[in-house]
């Protein structure tokens, strides 16, 4: 059997991630040995999470809603940011969209 040796990602995923499975016994017959880093502890962090429910709040994928109100009971304060994100895709490029964000992310 392959093994992946490490794992990082940006953004934690409420709804399915399972970063948190890490320590729990899968009753495996050996150790992983897989490291897991994440999520970001930067801006990043946020925006790779937004991102991700952006994409479901804009494609209707069957289980757009439950994934939708697990980020609303968990994360809700990434919701402005997804619409954000949303509204940017529509209007313009993706390098515009990059720019516009950090525009707005250093009037804070």
């Amino acid at each position: 059997m392959a093994s992946v040796g490490r794992i990082v990602y940006a953004g934690s995923d409420p709804y399915s991630g399972g970063s948190a499975l890490v320590d729990a016994d899968l009753v495996t017959p050996r150790p992983l040995g897989v490291t897991i880093e994440g999520p970001l502890e930067s801006s990043l962090e946020p925006l790779a999470a937004a991102l991700h429910l952006a994409f479901f709040l804009s494609h209707d994928t069957g289980n757009s809603s439950a994934l939708v109100e697990t980020y609303r009971d968990r994360r809700p304060e990434l919701f402005p940011l997804a619409a954000t994100l949303i509204d940017l895709r529509q209007r313009a490029g993706f390098e515009d969209a990059l720019v516009a964000l950090d525009e707005s992310s250093r009037s804070d």
